[in-house]
């Protein structure tokens, strides 16, 4: 299957994306970034994706739903929110455009999700990566396809997920209570940062 990402123009690598990539890419789908610009429509045309995804954060979610609905009225794709937004509003999938939205961590459902379409639009929690080894890194082959990101000297690593705390301002607290029961902070080995950083 091939899975078109559709994001903003970005500095900050989108490493929840690139580690999306790699996941469902080791289940034999094929990905491709595509950045929301001027180019976007002959990007998709030359690709043909059967799946565009779109991670979004509240504030920026509006200007992808109305690009969905301009999309979905041109060409034949699934279509798959995920990210923030979906995550704390899936009433999101109220809207008919959107096929899904993928809640949470989603290396896990999403690949689910390409392996077979569901009836349900709303796509809830998996249970949690604990050994976060297990995670291939994250796509930078994708993340690179524009030479401007390619030759940023900025690179980002993640080396744990998950915060202990509960500061009133964030969403870590709301967001941990949806994983009740399950171990929350986890750490990847320096062994296995060490060789993301050596790669990079």
């Amino acid at each position: 299957m091939k899975v078109m990402f559709i994001n903003e123009p970005f500095i900050i690598e989108p490493l929840g994306i690139g580690y999306l990539a790699s996941a469902i890419k080791s289940e034999g789908h094929t990905a491709k970034l595509a950045l929301y610009d001027k180019n976007l429509r002959t990007e998709i045309e030359l690709f043909k994706p059967d799946v565009i995804a779109y991670s979004v954060t509240t504030g920026k979610h509006q200007q992808f739903v109305k690009l969905n609905q301009s999309l979905k009225k041109a060409y034949n794709f699934t279509s798959v929110f995920g990210g923030s937004h979906p995550t704390y509003y899936p009433e999101m999938a109220d809207d008919d455009n959107i096929d899904y939205i993928v809640r949470g961590e989603a290396e896990k459902s999403f690949c689910n999700l390409l392996r077979s379409y569901k009836d349900d639009k709303i796509i809830n929690f998996e249970q949690l990566e604990q050994n976060l080894d297990n995670l291939d890194f994250p796509d930078r082959k994708l993340l690179y396809t524009y030479p401007e990101n390619l030759n940023n000297p900025i690179k980002n690593v993640m080396t744990s997920r998950g915060c202990q705390y509960s500061c009133p301002y964030c969403f870590n607290s709301i967001y941990r209570s949806f994983y009740k029961g399950q171990k929350w902070v986890r750490h990847r080995s320096p062994e296995n940062v060490i060789a993301e950083c050596e790669e990079l």
